[in-house]
């Protein structure tokens, strides 16, 4: 299931390319422009956006688009490159397209943290994300944790796996026309 979550997740972020895309060839997003302008804390605020549009719909797709910030964030800090990076880095679709395999090892790697969650329901596990990004907002950006950006990708999940994993139909809102 991991795998297909994974599909999903990276659909998020292939069609968001094409939803905030800027003319001038593709080097920037305008989700770039907005950080630059609004700063990281936008971002967050805009991710747990979607922590209470998930309690009050239980839609899958805003558990998505938590998960695909929360890569976009891990992008943005560098750590695909290092840990000491600084200035933020543009995330366009081919920067994602080219390091989504190495963010999905990493969380890979960190999947025993769905253990600790087997007895939490899913709005305990939102309260705990939402609480999370809160702690994120009042952080340095050069202080921002890639083990943090990864437990909540992870807590997304768990709660997906449980509640839509089985669906015949998944919850996205892309490719809202016909695919070719």
């Amino acid at each position: 299931m991991f795998d297909k979550y994974l599909i999903l997740v990276q659909d998020q972020f292939v069609y968001g390319g094409k939803k905030y895309a800027l003319s001038g060839g593709g080097q920037r997003e305008s989700t770039d422009v907005l950080f630059d302008k609004y700063g990281k804390n936008w971002l967050i605020g805009t991710i747990d956006k979607y922590t209470f549009r998930f309690k009050n719909l239980k839609r899958e797709r805003d558990l998505l688009k938590i998960a695909c910030y929360m890569y976009i964030m891990w992008l943005k800090r560098g750590y695909h490159i290092d840990n000491q990076r600084v200035n933020p880095i543009d995330t366009n679709v081919k920067v994602k397209a080219d390091f989504f395999p190495v963010f999905s090892k990493r969380v890979e790697s960190q999947r025993g943290l769905e253990l600790e969650l087997e007895h939490d329901n899913e709005l305990e596990v939102l309260e705990r994300i939402s609480d999370m990004l809160g702690r994120m907002s009042r952080e340095e950006w050069t202080d921002m944790s890639e083990k943090v950006l990864i437990a909540i990708f992870i807590m997304t999940y768990y709660i997906w796996n449980k509640e839509f994993s089985s669906v015949k139909e998944h919850d996205t809102d892309t490719y809202n026309e016909k695919r070719t």
